[in-house]
């Protein structure tokens, strides 16, 4: 069971090259580091053949995203690009994600993911912010992950996930 979730694993890596050419995608690296992590999964949970935990860790982390890619991008709409209100909204939204993160209920990994979501929007460099790309890329690119292995889930199950 773990050498075949394992190639899972190899194979929604192998498969993001002819997603990339096929929607001539050029530059993003969330792809990859999505559809890796995702399949990261505890032995036990392996050998149980499930994948109710990884597409937990799916939607979480696409939610988790969406929300502090959303936030960033309505507070630039709102605020501008001011250095005080925009320090406020960055200041504010990493410690809402860091007590998301640290809290006690199952969706730490949104808090995580929304505080990347709204680092990686709002912090583009030295200077303020000028395009919303990079924060997009990151999103578009953890979707296309989440697709390539829901795709493997879908067409290629565990023998566990059969059963129930």
């Amino acid at each position: 069971m773990q050498f075949e979730h394992a190639t899972h694993s190899a194979m929604a890596v192998a498969l993001l090259p002819f997603i990339w050419r096929w929607f001539e995608i050029e530059n993003f690296r969330q792809t990859a580091v999505t559809s890796f992590v995702m399949m990261i999964a505890p032995v036990a949970v392996i050998t149980e053949g499930r994948h109710r935990p990884i597409i937990e860790r799916m939607t979480h982390r696409s939610a988790g995203c969406l929300l502090g890619s959303a936030v960033a991008l309505a507070s630039l709409s709102a605020l501008g690009n001011t250095l005080l209100p925009s320090l406020l909204v960055l200041s504010v939204g990493v410690w809402i994600g860091y007590h998301i993160q640290n809290g006690r209920n199952g969706v730490r990994y949104i808090g995580t993911q929304f505080a990347l979501g709204l680092l990686t929007t709002l912090i583009q460099g030295p200077g303020a912010v000028t395009d919303i790309t990079p924060g997009l890329e990151r999103f578009v690119g953890i979707l296309i992950g989440v697709a390539a292995d829901c795709w493997l889930i879908v067409f290629w199950p565990l023998k566990g996930d059969k059963q129930q």
